[in-house]
């Protein structure tokens, strides 16, 4: 499972996994690295800004 529930106060969030690492977080971090490695920088961004939305889920 590559997330798991953890409860906080009355919220129950869905968290990543520490012992299996989420697939889609996994990709855009390393599609960005790449990016920023060719220097690809207006990619790099797109990438970042993706990921931060991604992460959104994380929070709840």
């Amino acid at each position: 499972m590559t997330h798991m529930f953890f409860g906080v106060g009355a919220r129950t969030v869905l968290v990543p996994n520490p012992h299996v690492p989420c697939t889609a977080c996994t990709r855009l971090t390393d599609a960005r690295r790449a990016a920023e490695r060719a220097g690809d920088w207006p990619r790099a961004e797109r990438l970042r800004r993706e990921g931060l939305r991604h992460a959104e889920a994380h929070r709840g």
